[in-house]
């Protein structure tokens, strides 16, 4: 759990997605950042707007945002940028609106989605007229996994199929003509976790030590 009331941590954030589809995640950073990938689910309010969007009437919200507007005293209101300052800063401004249970996703984007994978895919959504070049970024990324030797145990080309966080991005920027499985017949498939995929960068962050 994380240390405040005004903050949670990514496995508060994934315990909250499974358990509530009311949720609103929130995303503060800007369009050039959510452009190169965001996280599913998440609507965009800039945090320089979140005084001005969060002020809206609740029909104005719903028509603008195609969710409804949260309740002030909703414990379903969380924000979240590419680090966590901008998440805190915009939680701040909710809560002086009188979002008193407004909560910072503090790893944010930086740590819901894997360090290494992000440049993958927005390489990806940078060569949408170049298929080619396109299956090599895809590949790499089952490469690497290969490399640090995630789940391949005695197989020799697993097929990887990765956590919810990522699999929207992944098909997203990578088609499913590029996307094929390694193993028609599904033999050998791995099902991959956000621990393994973070274990490449950071082998010791674990849902099971927070």
């Amino acid at each position: 759990m994380a240390n405040t009331d005004k903050e949670i941590s990514y496995c508060d954030l994934k315990a909250l997605k499974e358990k509530n589809k009311d949720l609103l995640l929130v995303d503060v950073r800007s369009k050039d950042e959510v452009d190169r990938g965001y996280i599913p689910g998440s609507i965009h309010i800039p945090v320089e707007d979140v005084e001005k969007e969060f002020s809206l009437d609740t029909q104005d919200f719903q028509e603008k945002f195609g969710v409804p507007k949260p309740q002030l005293d909703s414990h379903d209101l969380v924000f979240h940028c590419q680090m966590g300052r901008r998440g805190g800063v915009a939680t701040e401004k909710a809560r002086n609106l009188g979002f008193t249970n407004a909560r910072n996703y503090a790893g944010g984007y930086k740590e819901c989605v894997p360090l290494w994978v992000a440049p993958l895919l927005h390489a990806a959504s940078r060569l949408k007229s170049d298929p080619a070049r396109r299956r090599r970024a895809y590949r790499l990324i089952h490469r690497t996994l290969l490399h640090h030797g995630v789940g391949c145990g005695k197989l020799n080309k697993p097929t990887y199929v990765y956590p919810a966080e990522v699999k929207q991005l992944i098909r997203a920027a990578f088609p499913e003509d590029i996307c094929n499985y390694h193993d028609p017949q599904h033999q050998n498939v791995v099902a991959v976790t956000m621990d393994e995929l973070n274990g490449v960068n950071s082998p010791d962050q674990s849902c099971s030590n927070n």
